[in-house]
């Protein structure tokens, strides 16, 4: 079905494993009602993980009480929301604060994961010479 996909597709993007992926789908969804919505939340959620180094949990719970209007465990996972910005911003606006935030850690992410797989080739093939 399409959570499943999505979870998979995730799970292979992001690095992260499934048993830490549907709980905080599932949290996500209820805090919401919508799966789409919780999709993009949950994208938003593994990007701040990333980028703050707060496990995953941690991040959806805040978003998942931000929604509901409890912006007070957003104040501590160190994403660069200010107090002002949680006191005047909706939940919508907080969301975009942090997509602009972090939207760049996946990409840099990402190419730390190439540049690990590029330099363990590298290491391989001299081993394999000074081996032969």
């Amino acid at each position: 079905d399409m959570v499943n996909s999505y979870i998979a597709k995730t799970e292979a993007l992001y690095g992260v494993l499934d048993d830490k992926l549907r709980p905080a789908f599932a949290q996500l969804v209820v805090a919401t009602g919508d799966a789409t919505k919780s999709q993009a939340l949950l994208q938003t959620a593994l990007d701040v993980s990333a980028g703050t180094g707060k496990d995953l949990e941690s991040v959806t719970t805040a978003l998942s009480k931000a929604y509901l209007g409890n912006t007070t465990a957003l104040s501590r996972l160190g994403a660069g929301l200010s107090a002002a910005d949680l006191k005047g911003k909706n939940f919508n606006e907080i969301i975009t604060l942090l997509n602009q935030n972090f939207s760049a850690e996946l990409v840099f992410y990402l190419g730390q994961l190439i540049l690990d797989s590029i330099n363990l080739k590298e290491r391989v093939k001299k081993l394999e010479t000074l081996t032969k």
